[in-house]
């Protein structure tokens, strides 16, 4: 626990278990792993990630206050740029759609959009889609359609064809 090197590790290993929690759908235990990983982790990068899993988590808890708050530490970490802002801005945007569907998340979804394309990622492209989608399908029907389009042709360059499918059936 002393050597700054194996701090992380342990951060490294206690946020793993933390992430097959979550996908177990044991939310509140994913948030006891997640804790324990930011008690280790000294590297401001993966604080930046761990704390946008513990977000996440709470977030399927429906616990949203804790989830953007966990979300805005997170970004303050990573100050503005880069493709882990973007999708810790996307995941605080979508969380305060959750909690309130009368917020418009649209802003925030195009800025992270727009880093990403900036930041050439591929796969956090398609993400804003998926997202932008979501958030359009009831009040811009055509603009979801738009997004879905779009979704499935990032789908394709990255190979994958669940997206190609869940694009398609949106």
């Amino acid at each position: 626990e002393q050597d700054a090197q194996d701090r992380n590790y342990l951060a490294r290993d206690y946020n793993g278990l933390g992430i097959c929690c979550y996908n177990l759908h044991d939310f509140h235990q994913a948030l006891n792993y997640y804790d324990s990983a930011l008690h280790y982790a000294d590297d401001s990068l993966l604080r930046a990630n761990i704390l946008n899993n513990k977000g996440n988590a709470a977030k399927e808890l429906k616990s949203y206050a804790l989830a953007l708050a966990s979300y805005d530490s997170a970004l303050k970490i990573t100050a503005n740029s880069g493709a882990t802002y973007a999708r810790i801005l996307t995941n605080k945007a979508i969380t305060k759609w959750l909690r309130d569907p009368a917020y418009n998340a649209a802003p925030e979804l195009w800025q992270s959009l727009n880093i990403r394309i900036h930041e050439n990622d591929v796969a956090g492209e398609n993400s804003s889609y998926v997202h932008l989608s979501e958030f359009f399908v009831k009040s811009h029907p055509d603009s979801a359609i738009w997004y879905a389009q779009k979704m499935r042709i990032m789908a394709g360059v990255l190979h994958n064809p669940d997206e190609q499918l869940n694009a398609l059936g949106k």
